[in-house]
């Protein structure tokens, strides 16, 4: 459980997965606005802007995974 202040505080799995689907719902608007443009160009935008929410996100899943019981649900879908 993440110590906050001082104090434990729990993190529900409903809380994690929607702390996730803000970063997968970011992912996707980074998609919406590479539609319209060229291979090359959606590449160089999916670097500057998908690559960083990634990126936090993998580091984010990886420091969470250490709050959530073995065996739960939620570890089973981080771990996924």
């Amino acid at each position: 459980m993440p110590i906050i202040g001082g104090s434990i505080v729990a993190v529900s799995d409903s809380q994690i997965a929607s702390e996730a689907l803000e970063a997968i719902g970011q992912l996707y608007g980074v998609e919406r606005e590479a539609a319209e443009l060229d291979i090359d160009a959606r590449q160089r935008l999916r670097e500057a802007k998908a690559r960083p929410i990634l990126e936090r996100l993998h580091a984010w899943l990886l420091q969470r995974r250490t709050q959530v019981p073995n065996g739960s649900g939620i570890a089973r879908a981080i771990d996924y």
